[in-house]
């Protein structure tokens, strides 16, 4: 995974669909997601890549709520 730190103060990681192929993966991104959202103490939003309006999950804390 792709991080990069924008001077917006935006975060953005590149993540791939196919290096998703078992739970356990999925599970590890959503560790990832909390982590960051914790540590920021901020929501962190998972959209395609191009239209950050369309937002697939929010994580809030350990929180995690799916929109699709």
């Amino acid at each position: 995974m792709n991080c990069h730190f924008l001077w917006s103060g935006e975060i953005q990681s590149d993540v791939h669909p196919a290096d998703f192929q078992q739970p356990a993966d999925h599970e590890a991104l959503l560790a990832y997601l909390q982590l960051v959202s914790t540590t920021l103490q901020k929501p962190v939003l998972l959209a395609p890549e191009g239209a950050p309006e369309v937002v697939l999950l929010e994580v809030t804390g350990t929180e995690v709520r799916y929109y699709f």
